[in-house]
């Protein structure tokens, strides 16, 4: 029997989530090829695969990329690996790293193996769901610059994205907000910031400073 096709896989651009859309929507349209770093189910690569890039997909549980494997994927284009430690090498095409769906420290350690050889041209989608404070200091220290910032809600939880590279204009901030569009997605993480960070306030000051921006977001 004939292995599954991409074809196969239409369904994965049918009903996509509203953060997996905008992910991908940060996708430079020249980019040649595409790596989805951590990529789990497969589902953000599988798309940007359709537009004719090459995708290279990347993870280090063996099922995931097994399953992979049972499609007409190129072998060469299914790495089982660890990306924090992975030997990533220079290329003269325009390359976009997507990490998106882990946590904030793992996100860090795997920026840390890429910046070194990302072209200035190259791009990085950054979508982390926890430990944000920690990845936006170690990206307000680092040689990466950001083109776009977002908030995104979805299924009830909320995520910032970050559209990054060494050629880009703007230092990212520390303290969110100056790049962020005014919608409601927007406004309501405010909301929930403020919320969290006034409970934090009650039990030490440090959280004071971080409020306090929260709140001027809001009334700016």
């Amino acid at each position: 029997m004939a292995r599954p096709t991409i074809i196969f896989y239409k369904l994965c651009v049918q009903n996509l989530t509203k953060r997996i859309q905008k992910i991908l929507s940060f996708v430079s349209v020249d980019s040649k090829i595409v790596w989805d770093l951590c990529c789990d189910h497969g589902i953000i690569g599988l798309n940007a695969k359709y537009t004719g890039r090459r995708v290279i997909f990347l993870d280090q549980v063996e099922s995931i990329t097994d399953k992979l494997a049972g499609t007409d994927i190129p072998s060469s284009d299914i790495v089982l690996a660890n990306a924090a430690n992975y030997n990533f090498t220079k290329n003269n095409l325009k390359t976009t790293y997507i990490l998106a769906g882990i946590g904030g420290i793992l996100s860090v350690d795997i920026l840390k193996n890429i910046i070194p050889i990302l072209n200035f041209n190259d791009q990085i989608v950054l979508s982390p769901h926890n430990s944000i404070a920690y990845v936006r200091d170690f990206l307000s220290q680092s040689k990466l610059r950001v083109s776009l910032e977002e908030v995104i809600e979805d299924n009830g939880q909320f995520y910032e994205m970050f559209c990054l590279g060494t050629g880009y204009k703007y230092t990212v901030n520390p303290l969110p907000g100056e790049l962020w569009t005014c919608n409601s997605d927007t406004i309501n993480y405010i909301k929930d910031q403020i919320a969290y960070y006034t409970v934090k306030s009650a039990h030490s000051d440090q959280y004071a400073g971080v409020l306090r921006h929260f709140k001027s977001l809001l009334s700016a």
